[in-house]
């Protein structure tokens, strides 16, 4: 890779990273993360690879799931394996409609840190730092413990350490693979754990099997797609309405340039209004250009809503995204291979609506998360059945040729 080492990044604009006040502190954390153990290994990343591969030409179905933004102190054994078991739940639903192997990929193990789109929050009557997950500072109301620490970041490779130890546990018990990821956010972190490896010495951020761009930082001249481009993980892309076709094209071909297969996975998360815009662009442009990958549906993050002063999600707008998702790549000749969810197991009433009929007055009685909500284990299940169905019927519900399709335009990002 032409110019690329683990450091490159930092020649490029990097959004959304913290603004720590001591700087040689941050350095020292890194310095020490780099001497420390891997949390993942080579084998396992090229494991998944091959999964997705799979999952791509329809031999696999992906289940990426989890909290939010994972906090440190869910990483205990106990509940990580409560967590995996109901991952592996959910995965065996999906398995029984299409009768193909389920990949089951967590947000866990390291999905502590979330970009925000705006830097301060109001709490109460006070205007404070914005909470940006564990990795960066504390949930805590108070203006010293929303200051970014770079401490949060060391802390946070053992707390990974943790959970990664009670996820190989739980997957040699249950004698299948289960799989980490999380958002390659916090650069100096994934550059630490950035390590080459095999016979061919190919860089691997060896932090997580499976690492993500998010939608806020997916620009072309941007640190992260520098980054990104250098490391041999499977990589997913988060597409919405502001990625224009043509950028797309260009993303998949900048972290792809080997073409190979499993490495690139879109997750798409437009919001039950807009897919139908959108979505059939994207898909048309890839196949102009002769690209592949692995189609994956996001329908949390595009249908989040604010209902008094809380953000949420409705179950019904969740279900309706995700099968015009189905509908419109069955029209167009594509596959939807994946799906992305934030759920937790917990009892949470963070979404409106599913199978118990959630409405704004139970948002105050479980509201848990610290960021984005989460789908409680009855509406996770519920959607899990729901599309269990449409994979089983291998032909999804006919809505396409009644859906306008292709009329989007795309805001470029700031």
């Amino acid at each position: 890779m032409d110019s690329w080492s683990p450091d490159s990044w930092r020649t490029r604009p990097a959004q959304q990273q913290p603004r720590y006040a001591d700087p040689a502190a941050l350095d020292a954390v890194v310095d020490r993360l780099r001497g420390l153990p891997p949390l993942v290994t080579a084998a396992e990343v090229e494991e998944l690879k091959a999964e997705l591969a799979l999952a791509a030409g329809g031999g696999r179905f992906l289940l990426q799931a989890g909290d939010c933004a994972e906090p440190f102190g869910a990483c205990g054994a106990v509940t990580v394996r409560r967590k995996l078991r109901f991952l592996l739940e959910l995965g065996d639903v999906l398995a029984r409609g299409t009768g193909r192997p389920v990949v089951p990929v967590g947000r866990i193990a390291g999905q502590f840190a979330k970009p925000r789109t705006t830097d301060t929050e109001r709490v109460g009557d006070v205007e404070l730092p914005v909470y940006r997950g564990d990795n960066v500072n504390r949930a805590d109301a108070t203006w010293e413990a929303r200051q970014p620490d770079p401490a949060l970041l060391e802390q946070g490779y053992w707390h990974a350490a943790r959970a990664m130890d009670a996820l190989r546990t739980h997957a040699a018990s249950e004698r299948r693979p289960l799989f980490s990821s999380h958002e390659a956010l916090l650069l100096p972190f994934e550059e630490a754990m950035t390590r080459p490896a095999g016979e061919d010495g190919r860089a691997y951020g060896l932090g997580a099997h499976f690492l993500w761009l998010g939608d806020r930082t997916r620009h072309l001249e941007g640190a992260h797609v520098e980054f990104l481009r250098g490391i041999a993980n499977p990589i997913g892309i988060k597409v919405g309405p502001r990625c224009a076709p043509e950028e797309l094209v260009a993303l998949v071909r900048l972290l792809d340039p080997r073409r190979e297969p499993g490495r690139i996975t879109l997750i798409t998360r437009y919001g039950k209004d807009a897919i139908r815009g959108f979505l059939p662009l994207h898909v048309r442009a890839l196949r102009a250009a002769g690209l592949e990958a692995l189609w994956c549906c996001d329908p949390m993050h595009g249908n989040t809503r604010l209902v008094r002063g809380r953000k949420t999600r409705h179950f019904d707008d969740v279900m309706e995204e995700l099968r015009t998702a189905f509908a419109l790549h069955a029209e167009e000749g594509s596959r939807l291979g994946g799906i992305h969810l934030e759920l937790t197991d917990d009892a949470v009433t963070e979404c409106l609506g599913g199978p118990e009929g959630l409405d704004a007055g139970d948002l105050d009685r479980r509201y848990e998360t610290a960021c984005d909500p989460r789908l409680n284990a009855a509406q996770g299940l519920e959607l899990a059945s729901d599309l269990s169905r449409m994979l089983h019927r291998e032909q999804p519900p006919c809505l396409a040729a009644q859906l306008p399709r292709g009329t989007g335009t795309y805001p470029r990002p700031e």
